[in-house]
């Protein structure tokens, strides 16, 4: 499978990666408190780990692909899986490895990798019996051809792999941004790649590919078959700290997006696509 067309060209991708891993390597330190503590993130977030659960028995094995500082990984490690983490920002691995102090490597551990170079874990003999990727891992990854390849190696046939992607079509910024004078949903779905902050209200930013979730599986085929899709975050910005002030408006509007997220012209509109694909069988 060619790489997507959206893709860097080849003499750029190594000048992409190190944008992204410094970009995310200086926001490390931040990160808990702007984003994975957030309580506007914490939905999506809660139903990236219910999918993931529900899909995989306790005592499986999981590979966390851009695992950040390691919150979804120690959580899943108390709860009966065995997690090996990995992410291409040696500040988050660092991070992730001081989360997991009193856990045994073997329930938790982190190495510094990239996504497109998962592969060389089965090289070493590793299999897992699933993975995931939360929230925008993959739209910050230029090898998608690598990354899938990888994964099908590791994975058994039927094996979930659980997928959250940045989605070109946002509801909330579509029509209620422009009620405020703001255009970014628009220049967001004809941009590609388009630039994003690392952290909203921060100064960084870095490029990203935005992939509705259709399209996203099929550059993943014929590796994974495409399962099922939800929305995430339909009429909130994910994390807003101005909303934090209204923490009954945000349970309501949680309450209102469980009930959309996964029907039909709804499930492709959200800030977040959550994806659910499964190992084809070996070619």
């Amino acid at each position: 499978m060619s790489a997507p067309e959206i893709a860097p060209v080849e003499g750029k991708i190594d000048a992409f990666y190190e944008e992204v891993e410094g970009a995310y390597g200086r926001f490390a330190p931040d990160y808990d408190q702007a984003v994975g503590m957030n309580a506007m993130a914490a939905r999506g977030k809660a139903a990236a780990l219910t999918r993931v659960t529900q899909l995989s028995q306790k005592g499986s094995r999981l590979l966390d692909i851009g695992c950040g500082p390691g919150h979804e990984a120690t959580v899943l490690a108390r709860r009966g899986y065995r997690v090996l983490g990995v992410d291409s920002a040696a500040e988050m691995v660092e991070l992730a490895r001081e989360r997991a102090e009193g856990l045994s490597s073997e329930k938790c551990d982190f190495l510094q990798m990239r996504a497109s170079e998962i592969g060389r874990l089965a090289d070493e003999g590793r299999t897992f019996d699933g993975a995931y990727s939360f929230y925008a891992v993959l739209n910050l990854e230029p090898r998608l051809d690598a990354f899938a390849q990888g994964a099908a190696r590791l994975l058994p046939e039927g094996a979930p792999l659980v997928i959250g992607l940045l989605n070109p079509t946002v509801f909330f910024e579509l029509v209620l941004y422009p009620f405020f004078g703001r255009l970014k949903g628009y220049r967001k779905a004809s941009q590609r790649p388009v630039r994003l902050k690392v952290a909203r209200g921060g100064a960084e930013d870095v490029a990203c590919y935005l992939y509705p979730a259709p399209h996203f599986a099929r550059l993943l085929a014929p590796w994974f078959n495409l399962e099922s899709t939800s929305a995430v975050h339909l009429f909130l910005p994910p994390p807003d700290r101005k909303m934090l002030r209204f923490p009954t408006l945000i349970r309501g509007i949680n309450r209102i997006e469980a009930r959309l997220e996964a029907r039909r012209g709804w499930r492709s509109v959200g800030y977040f696509s959550l994806l659910t694909l499964r190992r084809t069988a070996a070619k």
